[in-house]
């Protein structure tokens, strides 16, 4: 499910325990019981809020009583009870230890609560990572197929940008939430002790307030933050698209043209994030209003009502509440609003995960894995037996009854018309697609768990390369730490595809940098390095996949001699159009299809299909 279908989904939903119990399904429960701790810990300093407010009631008694004295003892209650338990006299020094003791409490709070926020937000930003690293290996460990559902874009968002919306936004907001409805309960239960029809009158009045920005708010909230998302993976799309279209797009005179849709989306997106901003805004000039009005008629009633004393008192004991109670519900709506706009830009995370709960039924078995003994080396046998296989949501089979035996050390060339289902085989045989029914072994052992039991004896050559943005060392040894690296094995790789006097001669040897995708190098010397990138691990199973398409005459004969210099040592599948480079295979299949329609030697395999003895024939063969 992509994030440009789930969109609708997000903005209809507004159960905030759903959000929530979303994101904590990515983290383990190990994690969740240490956030609860830390949450539980964050709450609990809402306390020392409630002991500086009552300090701070006691104090206002005391000042009116020394200011005027008189018998305020019924008319104050709790604060005098409490000034006589705790012993104070009612001197200028008893005002100011009470003044101190009340200030430190409070400010005790508020230090407690920042380092409180800090390391709930840092352990989460550490359980970001680890959710994102964890998710990358569970979808990387998945078929092709599921991986290729999404595009490149939505996919780096989900690991990156939707993980962090997920735990350290929505997450880190609802801890937050958490600690500021905890000081607002526990504040809320003393004040109506205090005075209870005044406190339910404001209780009442706030709430409103509170659930109607939060209805208002919170949508708007939900709106932008999928609107933010989808902006945000819709420009990395952009941007990388007229990177690697490069050429195409500056030749053909359309690059402003194609720049030039990528206004509107930056100004969306930047609106965006300017409009975010200002919703978390909205809340302190409201409640900021509502406060001030709220005092001036709480001390309006009080005043109309008691004598001057007790309404100073009350009002007060309000006003130092209300300064610590603004502020908290001010940042309880603004962790609502977070959550709302998090929820949003998580949501294509969410998919993922979902997607990524059920596993691969190929999955190797831990057992056997770690019950063979690794030092004995691969015996390259490919078998395939009663093999079809389906791509997801399609109905017709991409191969169907496949039956194929390759002994040790043999070629196996597969040729066939485009679309006959050639690369589908060579998927099959590395356990990169699963199969719908039938068997496929490598050695005797499912392919998975084959590659799992002797890393590096099965090495695979694509039709384009993929090279990272590194050095010609790094793309060699790909994977491989760089304390680890053999530079003897890699210069024998690249001696093996013709490269190793070019990059002696003309470049900066292994640390020649390929750049991005291997823009620095021609399109034959990034299929070469593929190949010394297969042949540096010393495989004992070789697939190629169209692999010298791009390669000059000279330097595909050169790989052709490596590849024959590997015959007897090393199984080889060759999947190849160029039909110069599988005349001598030991084995050759024709499939179109999905099916085989033919097998045998080179000359065997003209004879039975037409369409290939012409397509020889065409090549002077």
């Amino acid at each position: 499910m992509t994030p440009n279908r789930d969109g609708a989904n997000v903005l209809l939903r507004s159960d905030l325990l759903h959000d929530v119990g979303s994101s904590l399904q990515l983290l383990n429960p190990r994690s969740r019981r240490r956030l609860l701790l830390l949450v539980a810990a964050n709450m609990s300093t809402s306390l020392l809020d409630l002991v500086g407010v009552a300090l701070v009631g006691a104090l206002s008694v005391m000042l009116v009583t020394f200011i005027q004295p008189t018998d305020t003892a019924d008319a104050t209650g709790f604060p005098m009870n409490l000034i006589a338990r705790l012993g104070i006299p009612n001197t200028p020094i008893g005002l100011f230890y009470l003044g101190l003791a009340a200030g430190l409490f409070l400010l005790l709070k508020s230090i407690l609560g920042a380092y409180l926020s800090r390391r709930t937000l840092l352990f989460l930003a550490r359980r970001q990572a680890e959710v994102a690293q964890t998710l990358s290996i569970r979808l990387f460990r998945q078929p092709l197929s599921l991986i290729e559902k999404r595009t490149s874009q939505e996919t780096i968002y989900a690991l990156l940008n939707g993980v962090n919306a997920a735990i350290v936004g929505l997450l880190g907001a609802g801890a937050l939430a958490l600690a500021e409805l905890a000081l607002l309960i526990v504040l809320g239960i003393a004040l109506l002790i205090l005075n209870f029809w005044v406190t339910v009158a404001a209780a009442v009045f706030f709430s409103l307030l509170a659930l109607f920005m939060h209805l208002v708010l919170g949508s708007w909230a939900s709106r932008t933050g999928a609107l933010l998302g989808k902006t945000n993976y819709g420009l990395m799309q952009s941007i990388q698209e007229a990177s690697s279209s490069f050429r195409e797009i500056t030749v053909s005179g359309r690059m402003d043209a194609h720049t030039s849709r990528m206004g509107t989306p930056i100004s969306v997106w930047s609106r965006t994030q300017a409009v975010t901003q200002y919703i978390s805004q909205v809340p302190k000039y409201v409640y900021e209003t509502s406060l001030l009005i709220g005092a001036l008629a709480l001390g309006a009633f009080e005043f109309s009502r008691q004598s001057p004393q007790e309404a100073v008192v009350t009002v007060s004991v309000f006003l130092a509440a209300g300064s610590r109670i603004m502020p908290s519900m001010l940042r309880l709506q603004n962790c609502l609003v977070a959550i709302r706009s998090s929820a949003g830009q998580a949501e294509p995370t969410y998919s993922l995960y979902r997607s990524l709960e059920v596993p691969r039924a190929d999955t190797p078995d831990p057992s056997r894995v770690q019950s063979a003994d690794p030092s004995v080396p691969l015996v390259p046998t490919v078998t395939l037996r009663s093999v079809s296989a389906r791509y997801p949501d399609t109905d017709t089979p991409a191969l169907e009854d496949i039956d194929l035996d390759l002994s040790e050390g043999s070629t196996l060339a597969v040729v066939g018309p485009t679309g006959a289902g050639k690369s589908t085989l060579a998927d099959v045989v590395l356990g990169i697609l699963p199969i719908e029914h039938g068997e496929v072994t490598i050695g005797g052992r499912p392919p998975l768990e084959a590659i799992a039991v002797w890393p590096g004896s099965i090495s695979y050559v694509p039709q384009h390369v993929s090279l990272i943005s590194g050095s010609v060392r790094e793309n060699v040894a790909i994977g491989i730490p760089p304390e680890q690296i053999d530079d003897d094995l890699v210069w024998e790789s690249l001696a093996s595809v013709q490269l190793e006097d070019f990059l002696r001669s003309e470049r900066e040897g292994l640390d020649t940098e390929v750049g991005e995708r291997g823009v620095r190098l021609s399109g034959g010397q990034r299929q070469r390095l593929g190949l010394a990138r297969a042949l540096y691990s010393q495989p004992r199973l070789l697939v190629l996949d169209e692999a010298t398409s791009a390669l000059d005459a000279e330097t595909e004969a050169a790989i052709a001699r490596t590849l024959a210099d590997l015959h007897g040592r090393v199984t080889t599948i060759v999947i190849a159009h160029r039909l110069t480079t599988i005349r001598h295979a030991d084995l050759v299949v024709y499939i179109d299809g999905g099916h085989i329609l033919a097998r045998g030697d080179f000359a065997s395999v003209r004879n039975q299909v037409t369409r290939f003895d012409e397509s020889a024939r065409i090549l002077g063969l």
